[in-house]
């Protein structure tokens, strides 16, 4: 089969192709099983809003929190994630809500140097490890916002 291969550009391509296209669905699982769909978060921000909690941002300043968040990425600096603004921008929010709605406002985005896109979860888990969600956790959890990346 090697030499098969080997002989046939095409037959390369469509096995790199393949390959691609395998890999690249498993990260895209891999990536999307922390994220929560778009409907489940305007039902949970609903259901605070119900319950009494509504956001104490408004719908721009939230977009601007999104949008601070995903330039924060690595692929908008030479030196890699700015950690520090992450951990910024939820320092400011006050409730649960207020995570809900920058996660609805976030939306689906495209993770750095990648063809995959995903929402404001997906995109945190790619581009903190372990510890510095841990960090980023705790800041919520010092708020007593019910709410865990």
């Amino acid at each position: 089969m090697y030499k098969a291969v080997k002989n046939n550009p095409l037959a390369a391509a469509g096995i790199a192709t393949g390959a691609y296209l395998v890999v690249s669905n498993i990260i895209k699982t891999f990536l999307h099983k922390n994220d929560r769909q778009a409907d489940t978060v305007i039902d949970e921000l609903a259901a605070a809003k119900k319950a009494g909690q509504v956001p104490t941002l408004a719908k721009s300043e939230a977009l601007g929190f999104a949008d601070a968040l995903y330039h924060a990425g690595s692929g908008e600096s030479l030196f890699g994630t700015d950690e520090d603004a992450m951990y910024n921008v939820f320092k400011k929010v006050k409730n649960k809500a207020d995570v809900l709605l920058i996660i609805k406002e976030f939306g689906s985005r495209r993770l750095w140097f990648s063809f995959v896109s995903s929402g404001l979860s997906g995109y945190l888990n790619d581009e903190l490890n372990p510890s510095e969600l841990a960090v980023l956790n705790s800041i919520l959890r010092a708020k007593k916002i019910a709410y865990q990346f």
